[in-house]
């Protein structure tokens, strides 16, 4: 194993912002198609922090290379997204391998969802890195909960990142690791606020609040519809309940991959579930021909 220096590191590897951007781009477009609310970041190593992992972690050319050289983190707002983010990005990229933590019972600590990706050939060509240095053409996705991801970034800074200083506190490495365990705890109970949310509108007749909590997506709004959403769920004695009873991925996949061409408000997604559930037939009749046409065209 051998030491690098910076200006070696500088004058062998050269990894374009351009490239990260790119990636950004085209997994955001993928976020957005699905509706979820998340926030993405990435980054391009510099030289100096390319010289430092490669001396700490002992690479070798022969054996084990860098693989972050870009890194990118999606943030999810809700916990069960996580793997159908995960699902996406298989379906994108090329997987080189994961780190997924099933933790048992009797652990609590954080649970890693760390992802490997080939860069995609299209970008490859922008990248010079020489032979002899042990960096592979990858890229690394982390994805994390809202939560998790303050606890993180404390985490990494100020006990990761000085192991030393916590060496012989267990105690409190331990407490620290707690207050992941509470924040774990918050990720699931916020999925059962918003259920028992949407299910106060719907005894209130709140039809609005109760598609917004139920479904928990970004969809588009538009203040002219409003009132047409009211008048059609108080006609119907059905779809109020189908709505609440509807599965939240599977909307999310029809509206990904069989309804992607219209623009995705809550009205249309009323149209939709109808068509799926065929509750009432008068609001089939008035459904737009564009969401019908897609509609006949899967049976």
């Amino acid at each position: 194993m051998r030491d690098y220096m910076l200006e070696e590191i500088e004058n062998k590897v050269d990894v374009p912002e351009l490239i990260c951007t790119e990636l950004k781009r085209d997994i955001k477009k993928e976020l957005d198609q699905s509706c979820l609310y998340y926030r993405l970041f990435g980054r391009v190593k510099t030289s100096e922090s390319i010289c430092k992992k490669l001396n700490r972690k002992q690479y070798s050319v022969d054996s084990k290379k860098m693989q972050d050289i870009i890194g990118l983190r999606i943030v999810v707002y809700f916990n069960d997204d996580i793997d159908l983010c995960r699902s996406l990005l298989k379906d994108m990229y090329q997987l080189d391998n994961e780190e997924y933590d099933h933790l048992s019972t009797e652990e609590f600590k954080p649970v890693r969802i760390n992802m490997v990706f080939t860069i995609p050939e299209q970008l490859v060509s922008y990248i010079r890195i020489n032979d002899d240095i042990p960096i592979d053409k990858t890229f690394e996705v982390q994805i994390r909960t809202i939560f998790s991801e303050g606890w993180h970034e404390v985490e990494h800074d100020l006990r990761y990142k000085r192991k030393a200083d916590w060496r012989e506190l267990p105690v409190q490495s331990r407490m620290l690791n707690g207050i992941f365990a509470t924040l774990q705890t918050c990720d699931w109970s916020i999925l059962q606020l918003f259920d028992d949310v949407a299910h106060e509108h719907y005894k209130r007749k709140n039809w609005l609040p109760m598609c917004i909590s139920h479904f928990r997506l970004k969809l588009l709004r538009q203040e002219d519809d409003k009132e047409k959403i009211i008048s059609i769920l108080n006609d119907s004695s059905d779809l109020p309940k189908t709505i609440l009873r509807f599965n939240r991925l599977k909307l999310i996949n029809l509206l990904k991959d069989k309804y992607n061409d219209i623009p995705f408000t809550l009205l249309n997604v009323i149209y939709i579930i109808n068509l799926e559930e065929e509750c009432c037939e008068s609001l089939k009749q008035t459904t737009p021909a564009r969401i019908c046409e897609d509609y006949s065209a899967r049976k």
